[in-house]
């Protein structure tokens, strides 16, 4: 079954990429790795049932850790992987309200549901936390 490809998306948008040069990995951080960088995985999901059966739309819950070395780091990478620093719009290379293709994988919609700050065991590192819910249309 397909999903969104993150890594894909995100290493081609010229602002994220501009700042993590590549570096998006599925699921953990190698320790070593260069900062900034982005770690994506799958945290849950939901099919859409219907009286006829259940359809190939999910809603599926991602998780991005955006890492750095500094907050302002952070932020800035977090905030260009939204969208954000455009008075009232998102621009159309971004994450937050996207609609279309992520690899082989249709996109609905995508969601913002919340985003932190934590605190990292690694020394010198910084990390925020971004929980994103995307419909996204499942294919085999």
């Amino acid at each position: 079954m397909s999903e969104p490809n993150f890594n894909q998306f995100l290493t081609g948008l010229s602002a994220v990429n501009q700042l993590v040069a590549g570096r998006v990995y599925p699921d953990l951080l190698r320790q070593g790795t260069p900062l900034p960088a982005i770690v994506y995985g799958k945290t849950g999901g939901q099919r859409q049932q219907k009286a006829c059966g259940t359809d190939g739309l999910v809603l599926g819950s991602f998780q991005l850790d955006v890492y750095g070395k500094t907050r302002q780091e952070v932020r800035d990478l977090s905030n260009r992987i939204i969208g954000q620093g455009r008075k009232g719009q998102t621009p159309p290379d971004a994450l937050l309200d996207y609609k279309g293709m992520m690899g082989t994988c249709f996109v609905k919609q995508c969601f913002l549901a919340n985003d932190f700050d934590t605190v990292d065991p690694e020394p010198g590192m910084i990390r925020r936390v971004q929980l994103w819910d995307i419909w996204y249309v499942e294919r085999d």
